[in-house]
């Protein structure tokens, strides 16, 4: 099952337009700062970065920092692939 966007990347490189990098780092910050501590909390953390991730494409330096960090989570995701097929 694929993750549904309700959202037109468009529309929300709009959003990092008006922002700015200060004003989306501020509101990953705050949805980071928001999570419950909870596994289902964190879950829905996700879905939250998953879009300020999204609104990064608007300046390129913010999508090379979230590709960096997607990359970095990658590699954790195939050691651990590899790690628990042993």
């Amino acid at each position: 099952m694929a993750i549904y966007k309700n959202y037109k990347i468009a529309k929300v490189r709009k959003v990092g337009d008006l922002l700015g990098r200060e004003g989306v780092s501020d509101h990953v910050i705050k949805a980071i700062e928001g999570w419950d501590g909870s596994y289902k909390g964190a879950m829905e953390l996700c879905g939250k970065l998953t879009l300020w991730a999204d609104v990064s494409t608007f300046d390129d330096y913010w999508q090379e920092q979230v590709q960096r960090g997607l990359e970095k989570e990658s590699s954790i995701a195939c050691d651990l692939i590899t790690t628990l097929n042993t």
